[in-house]
């Protein structure tokens, strides 16, 4: 059965429930990267929360999706997802409040 797991410590009990044979070390770098992963999203999220507008939201979400796509799915640079990002909202007019 299939069921969502919450933390990558549930993930790694029940890898070892299934009697997988798991290396401690893996498991904890795969909770590791889950972890800053977390930490990742959540920082965006607090970074972007404050444009969250009625407004905006669709200019939000366009922009978020835009750089997503252009750096996991075409392996464009952070940094340049980044520099561009900021030039795009230099150039968009500002949504009123």
């Amino acid at each position: 059965m299939f069921r969502i797991l919450g933390t990558p410590s549930e993930v790694g009990v029940e890898r070892l429930r299934r009697g997988e044979v798991v290396s401690p070390t893996k498991l904890a770098m795969q909770g590791a990267v889950a972890v800053a992963v977390a930490i990742t999203v959540k920082t965006c999220w607090t970074i972007a929360h404050p444009h969250y507008k009625p407004g905006a939201r669709v200019r939000v979400i366009l922009i978020a999706g835009t750089a997503f796509v252009l750096h996991v799915g075409l392996g464009v640079s952070a940094i340049h997802v980044l520099l561009g990002a900021a030039v795009i909202g230099l150039l968009l007019p500002e949504v009123p409040a």
